[in-house]
């Protein structure tokens, strides 16, 4: 399922989770939506969690995950430490929240006209961005 292309993905900073299943021998195919790219087209140096756009209240550990953000995601070894339920509620919460965002974003690119860059460059460039990392 993950490395079937015509099973489309959507998520949160999907070159993160593509270097992750890399590691382990899967090829994420199919990306067709990251809210991360997405909000960063159309809010460029905003850093106020995406999950705000929806009124999503996240969990307290939700939280913290966004505050050290950068800082887990430059350490694998420290985010797969993490206590499994702690990991499975996070892991939840980022799969609604993407979802949930996905109309709202992807209405704020084409009414801003920023889809052909989304479509053509941006999501095309995290495979090019994952094989290199």
């Amino acid at each position: 399922m993950l490395e079937n292309p015509a099973i489309e993905k959507v998520g949160q900073n999907l070159k993160y989770d593509m270097i992750v299943l890399r590691s382990v021998g899967v090829s994420l195919a199919g990306v067709r939506f990251d809210t991360i790219i997405a909000s960063y087209l159309l809010d460029a140096g905003e850093r106020k969690p995406q999950s705000r756009r929806i009124g999503w209240p996240l969990s307290q550990s939700h939280d913290d995950e966004n505050r050290n953000a950068d800082r887990q995601r430059q350490s694998q070894k420290r985010w797969t430490r993490r206590r499994s339920r702690k990991l499975r509620t996070t892991a939840a919460e980022d799969a609604d929240v993407a979802l949930r965002l996905v109309p709202l974003l992807a209405a704020g690119l084409k009414e801003s006209k920023l889809e052909p860059l989304f479509n053509d460059v941006e999501v095309p460039l995290m495979e090019v961005l994952a094989e290199l990392e």
